[in-house]
């Protein structure tokens, strides 16, 4: 596996440098708290000989204040001076120079090769103070650093950090890969499953571990697309196989015709009148089944780009009884019309669906044929059209499959027209592409009744 392409080793170099930075990001704020905590601190020790000083300088209780500041510890300088004409008053270590104000905060001084022998490595305040006599002095507390292992310690400070930051991203690192690793251990197995899943085996489903989390999803997620897949791939199966059976009856029956003609039709007019006769019908049957699956694939590919149009739907009904009271005589078509009929679609898409719908109606309903067309509109939204014949219906382990592709009913039905069993199937995709519903049942008389609802 590339590592650079790794999800595993990617999640993992990017938990361990989160963690390492929040690590060293913690450390370092704790250590610059304790490092401001610390100079408070030491600001409140050199100002605390300042503030005595002063009390000493008010009472003018010189004897004693000079005992005390001697008593200093040997790190600590002192030197008090006149602030005006800089007489000194007090000096203890004559070495420090004076030195700026601080104005009550402490402040560091560093001066490589300051004295001959070593650096100047100081902390120290220097504040002035105005007795109540008015007159002013400076009173500066110096404190030598050189060897304060405190400071020793906070100068190291980002060495140490950076050196401890080494380990931590070593070992974030290989704890944050297994989790990682074992984290996507089941995106691994589901890949796997997948990768091995073809068009023979779509059956077969990713492991659920009900856990509810996102992993687990995932899984659900695919099963129900491998369900979907099947489904589809068995219905194309199926699509094909049925395909191959229409076509290959009449395919046999012309080639054994054509047979038949080159074998008598020279000598046997009648044969051959008849034989051409049957191929013709065949080849009729041949081209009504390939334009149905033609229409079908238009319906499916442009069921986005249906055109609709405003038109009143009494006067397509009305064309369409017209129509087939001349194509089939003897069969009686009632049509209940409404008042007010506009509705809005595809007008040739409806036309083309009703005509279907009747031409069942009509086909199957038997010698004595009557078709009823009820149409009605419901709050203004959505009409329905039922067409309603009085043959001997549908049987009732049958309607889940009248709309399914090349599905026959005859035998169900006692019905022997034949057909191709495309016509109901391609109704459901018109009304599909026109965003409507088709149904299939048996009317309270007895005959078969197709609903159709499309918004308005």
């Amino acid at each position: 596996m590339n590592l650079k392409k790794s999800v595993v080793f990617s999640l993992s170099v990017k938990f361990a440098a989160i963690l390492t930075f929040a690590v060293v990001l913690i450390i370092s704020s704790f250590f610059m708290f304790l490092h401001g905590i610390s100079r408070k601190q030491e600001t409140k020790g050199l100002m605390r000989p300042v503030h005595f000083i002063e009390g000493g300088l008010e009472t003018k209780d010189y004897d004693g204040l000079k005992k005390k500041l001697n008593e200093l510890p040997f790190f600590i300088a002192c030197r008090i001076y006149d602030a005006d004409s800089h007489e000194e008053f007090f000096v203890k270590n004559d070495k420090i120079p004076e030195l700026p104000l601080t104005d009550g905060k402490s402040r560091r001084i560093y001066r490589k090769k300051f004295f001959d022998d070593t650096d100047l490595n100081i902390v120290y305040v220097a504040e002035k103070i105005t007795l109540s006599t008015g007159q002013s002095f400076v009173v500066q507390i110096v404190q030598n650093t050189e060897n304060d292992a405190g400071r020793r310690i906070f100068r190291g400070l980002p060495l140490s950090i950076m050196l401890a930051a080494i380990p931590i991203l070593l070992i974030s690192l290989l704890l944050s890969l297994y989790i990682t690793r074992k984290t996507i251990k089941p995106v691994v197995q589901i890949t796997n499953a997948v990768n091995s899943i073809t068009s023979n085996n779509l059956e077969t489903l990713l492991p659920e571990t009900s856990s509810g989390d996102e992993i687990d999803t995932l899984a659900h997620t695919f099963n129900l697309l491998l369900k979907r897949l099947k489904k589809d791939f068995d219905r194309e199966r199926s699509f094909t196989s049925n395909v191959s059976h229409e076509l290959k009856t009449p395919v046999a029956v012309i080639l054994g015709q054509a047979n038949l003609i080159r074998r008598w039709g020279k000598d046997e007019p009648e044969q051959l009148e008849k034989s051409i006769a049957t191929i013709l019908r065949e080849g009729k049957t041949m081209e009504s089944i390939i334009t149905n699956l033609l229409e079908l694939t238009h319906l499916d590919l442009n069921s986005s780009t249906i055109q609709k149009e405003e038109f009143e739907l009494n006067e397509l009904l009305n064309n369409l009884t017209e129509e087939f009271n001349s194509i089939a005589p003897d069969c009686r078509i009632k049509l209940n019309r409404l008042q007010n009929s506009t509705v809005n679609t595809n007008r040739e898409l409806l036309h083309q669906l009703l005509t279907i719908v009747l031409s069942n109606s009509v086909k199957f309903a038997g010698p004595d044929c009557q078709v009823t067309i009820d149409s009605t509109i419901k709050d203004k939204d959505i009409f329905t059209i039922r067409v309603c014949d009085n043959g001997p219906g549908f049987e009732k382990e049958i309607l889940p499959y009248v709309f399914d592709r090349f599905f026959k009913g005859d035998k169900a039905h006692n019905r022997t027209q034949g057909g191709s069993g495309l016509g109901l199937s391609i109704a459901k995709s018109i009304m599909k592409a026109l965003g409507g519903t088709i149904s299939a049942e048996n009317a309270q008389t007895g005959g078969a009744l197709i609903r159709i609802s499309l918004g308005c």
